[in-house]
């Protein structure tokens, strides 16, 4: 199935993580997945502010947001930003990601690091 052509979360999720054995082929997958849907997606807004998306990253077995504004920048959970003007299946890739994540994880938004 093609990245655009999912239709549902169970997509989705099914999509990212075909044929990956451990946590880190999953993380690899998710990002594989996502870094195709949001390539030309280059702001986002995190805390209520607008700030650049430099790309997507692994951090450990977690995906996360590469952000910056001015010369602060940030590597935080996907479930921390918000898109400006998503597509339908961006939107749905992102729900997806969260739902997996969360409940995977079992957690809330976090904040990875920060630096300035």
């Amino acid at each position: 199935m093609q990245f655009d052509e999912v239709k549902t979360l169970k997509d989705c999720i099914e999509t990212a993580t075909v044929d990956a054995y451990g946590d880190y082929e999953v993380a690899a997958g998710w990002l594989t997945c996502l870094d195709e849907m949001f390539t030309g997606v280059k702001e986002v807004q995190l805390l209520g502010e607008k700030v650049e998306l430099i790309k997507l990253d692994l951090s450990g077995n977690d995906v996360v947001a590469l952000c910056s504004k001015g010369k602060k920048r940030a590597k935080v959970c996907l479930d921390s930003i918000e898109l400006i003007s998503p597509t339908k299946v961006q939107k749905l890739w992102l729900k997806a990601w969260c739902h997996w994540y969360i409940k995977t994880n079992g957690l809330q938004a976090k904040l990875i690091q920060i630096s300035t």
